[in-house]
């Protein structure tokens, strides 16, 4: 489910199914951004109770062979966390939670060995420059997100990185108009849409019903998914869409939680429960 048709099923229970404050634009007791931040702090809770369960959820994979990608707003090249000759320091992307695995993408691959900076044998490596024969190397975190690499490499090389990842806060988005046709699985956005800077892969498309009316989520229905932005009006969908052409309709790009679909109820619930405490005297149907 994507934060939109989240945001009607949590609002559905705080209104007891009653179904009169299912619209967007309507002055409601609870504001759709109090909903959102519920929704957000739910989804936080759920990712620490998984992460603790240590299930591999919320896991990147990261080449430093890969193009250019957008993490947390923020452009981020992972040709920067390849191998540099005398640079012993790195900065991990800035979704970093916890290392995984690091593998040396080369032919003749060296070994990488977690290490605790602490320890005598990493004080030891600390101001030692490696060769072009060091077959070993240790590794460590520093702080947040500074990968320590010692010897300090003296060649260039390539290297995956498998890493637990922090979750992106859902949001939506409203500006601008797309146009879909039947059967293409190309979005084609007005210039105002700005979906460079707005849009990411993963997010689902929820087609107005005119140039400028928003249409009401259903949440039982699977909406047209982004799998690529391809310029600064066009991205790519996942599938064909299978709706009837639309020319420059209103749009909501809503963003969809990872925390795995068969837990998407929790978040809906722990969610109304947050929202219950603004004090509301909400009616036993709600309870």
């Amino acid at each position: 489910m994507n934060l939109a048709q989240l945001r009607i099923a949590v609002r559905d229970i705080l209104t007891a199914g009653s179904g009169q404050n299912t619209d967007f634009n309507v002055d409601l007791f609870w504001s759709d951004g109090e909903i959102n931040f519920a929704i957000n702090r739910a989804q936080t809770k759920l990712y620490n109770i998984i992460r603790r369960a240590r299930a591999d959820f919320f896991t990147r994979i990261l080449r430093s062979t890969s193009s250019s990608l957008l993490i947390l707003d923020q452009t981020f090249l992972p040709s920067s966390l390849a191998w540099v000759a005398a640079t012993g320091n790195y900065t991990l992307p800035p979704d970093f939670v916890r290392m995984k695995l690091i593998t040396d993408l080369s032919t003749d691959r060296i070994r990488m060995i977690a290490g605790d900076l602490q320890s005598n044998a990493f004080r030891i490596l600390m101001n030692v420059d490696g060769t072009s024969t060091a077959r070993e190397y240790l590794w460590d975190i520093l702080g947040i997100r500074t990968l320590v690499v010692r010897p300090i490499p003296q060649e260039a090389r390539d290297f995956e990185y498998i890493y637990e990842k922090l979750l992106t806060k859902l949001r939506d988005w409203t500006t601008g108009t797309v146009t879909l046709t039947l059967d293409s699985t190309t979005a084609t956005f007005s210039a105002s849409a700005d979906i460079q800077d707005r849009l990411v892969v993963g997010d689902e498309i929820i087609v107005g019903t005119s140039a400028t009316a928003q249409s009401t989520p259903n949440p039982d229905t699977r909406y047209p998914v982004i799998k690529s932005i391809d310029s600064a009006t066009v991205a790519t969908l996942q599938a064909p869409f299978l709706d009837a052409t639309v020319t420059g309709y209103a749009f909501r790009a809503s963003s969809v939680s990872e925390v795995p679909e068969q837990h998407h109820s929790l978040l809906i619930y722990e969610a109304a429960r947050q929202l219950f405490g603004k004090g509301t005297n909400p009616h036993i149907d709600s309870i």
